[in-house]
């Protein structure tokens, strides 16, 4: 068959192919440029003008940027992916069931009122048997092989001087507030926060007692 004989199946297959391609989402930062300001004079007012024209931090939020809106994007793609994979029942073992496992786990805020702090028991339980250095070493060891940075932090990250190279890096772990200058400065605020923070210790270690 001669290639002329072809285009009038191409072309209608190339319509079908093109109707059924749904229309791509608007380009987040293209819309938001303010081009009627030179970047070559203020490339920040050129790349963020127009949102900043345009909109408001939102009540519910501390800050607002494009940034955000992605983010936004991102956890409704997720929350779609997980709500499918809960429903697929999907077979034993495969990605999807695992997905779905996870999202009904979190999901089911009535059996996770039902169940307390129990899933937490074992390891409750090991750190109330620490008598000795070693016990210690060891639980804590444990522990972090959780990813829960008991006494310290610990993992590989970029260099913070030399940005082609990955080193191992340690930080302080184990403090329940912020930053140390919580636990030292002694104004009214700091004070309170402390006061607070220690209310809330005992209440949770009476909790966990009760197990």
């Amino acid at each position: 068959m001669k290639f002329h004989h072809l285009l009038p199946v191409l072309v209608i297959s190339l319509a079908a192919c093109q109707h059924e391609t749904k229309t791509a989402a608007p380009d987040l930062l293209a819309q938001n440029l303010d081009t009627t300001v030179n970047p070559a004079a203020d490339f920040f007012d050129y790349a963020n003008g127009g949102w900043i024209k345009s909109s408001s931090i939102p009540p519910e939020e501390s800050s607002w940027g494009i940034g955000q809106l992605v983010k936004e994007d991102i956890y409704q793609r997720l929350k779609s992916i997980s709500e499918k994979a809960a429903a697929a029942n999907a077979p034993a073992g495969s990605v999807s069931q695992k997905i779905g496992d996870l999202w009904y786990s979190g999901m089911d805020s009535t059996d996770i009122e039902k169940q307390g702090l129990k899933p937490l028991q074992a390891d409750l339980d090991s750190i109330r048997a620490i008598r000795t250095t070693a016990d210690l070493l060891r639980i804590t060891a444990q522990i972090h092989e959780k990813n829960i940075g008991v006494l310290f932090d610990d993992g590989v990250g970029q260099d913070a001087k030399k940005s082609d190279v990955m080193a191992f890096q340690l930080e302080q772990g184990g403090l329940g507030l912020p930053n140390r200058d919580y636990y030292f400065t002694m104004d009214t605020k700091s004070i309170q926060v402390r006061d607070a923070y220690k209310q809330y210790l005992l209440l949770t270690f009476r909790q966990l007692d009760s197990l």
